[in-house]
């Protein structure tokens, strides 16, 4: 049997949680959570966003990934 994953837009996102699409997309872009990015839209698999709404499960995309503001003042 063979099972397929569901993929959430930002704009699905934003409708479930009542922040803005535009938030979801600053989360995924910084690697705060999983997901990929198709077209102009980030997507996320609804496993990850519901594991990251509970607060379980280690769903960050990239946790070596310095944030900007760290590679600044690492030169």
């Amino acid at each position: 049997m063979t099972t397929t994953e569901r993929y959430l837009t930002t704009a699905d996102l934003a409708e479930r949680t009542g922040k803005t699409a535009e938030f979801w997309a600053r989360v995924c872009k910084g690697g705060g959570i999983t997901a990929v990015k198709l077209g102009n839209d980030w997507h996320v698999a609804e496993s990850v966003f519901d594991r990251f709404m509970t607060g379980g499960g280690a769903v960050v995309a990239r946790p070596d990934r310095k944030t900007a503001r760290q590679r600044r003042r690492t030169g």
